[in-house]
């Protein structure tokens, strides 16, 4: 049973509240504070037993992702997720790469902001759709050559969610061989060394 204590980051007052109040109504979550900053945060992750952070990484105007580094050496285990209103590609490609859990924007739906941390408190790895789509543009134009395929943009969208070789053939009804070759294709194309580098998603 998922017993998550929060810990919510965001120097937008109004909005750090309104957000703990939120989670704090959720029936799996046991408690939750807010803070202001980023150290201020990281001071309170053993006091409170935290094991969700929430944090909004541009705190200042600037980038904070060194503190995520720091976050994971109080407590490795702790889930890290980003809540930001920047929703440029770019800035969703650095956040993938600093080892976080989820990366949302704050114009989502609550309803699915809580489906989602739900499930990064079950161990997935959640980016919502809406930046997904952003990323996806983002990876194609830097790392491709050609444009994928029509049938290798549905693959990808497949493995982006989890699916494996047999997953893919048997939704698609082809051969598992075909849906390997297939996902060999994107990963060239895309230039990625390893389909466990492709941002996990769900349809929002």
């Amino acid at each position: 049973m998922i017993d998550a204590r929060i810990i919510v980051v965001d120097e937008k007052r109004l909005f750090r509240e309104g957000l703990c109040r939120m989670l704090y109504q959720l029936s799996w979550v046991s408690s939750v504070v807010g803070y202001n900053t980023v150290e201020e945060g990281i001071k309170a992750i053993h006091q409170y037993e935290a094991n969700l952070y929430i944090m909004n990484p541009f705190v200042g105007g600037e980038a904070q992702y060194a503190f995520v580094k720091e976050i994971r050496a109080h407590k490795p285990g702790i889930k890290i997720v980003l809540l930001t209103d920047f929703d440029d590609a770019d800035s969703i490609l650095d956040a993938t790469q600093q080892h976080i859990n989820g990366y949302f924007s704050k114009s989502m739906a609550f309803d699915k902001f809580e489906v989602y941390l739900h499930e990064v408190m079950e161990g997935k790895y959640r980016l919502s759709e809406a930046l997904g789509s952003l990323l996806f543009e983002r990876l194609v134009k830097k790392n491709s050559a050609d444009d994928l395929t029509a049938r290798e943009k549905i693959i990808y969208q497949m493995m982006r969610k989890g699916y494996t070789n047999k997953e893919i053939a048997k939704q698609l009804s082809i051969s598992t061989n075909t849906a390997r070759n297939h996902v060999s294709s994107i990963m060239h194309k895309l230039n990625i060394s390893s389909r466990y580098r492709i941002p996990e998603s769900q349809e929002d």
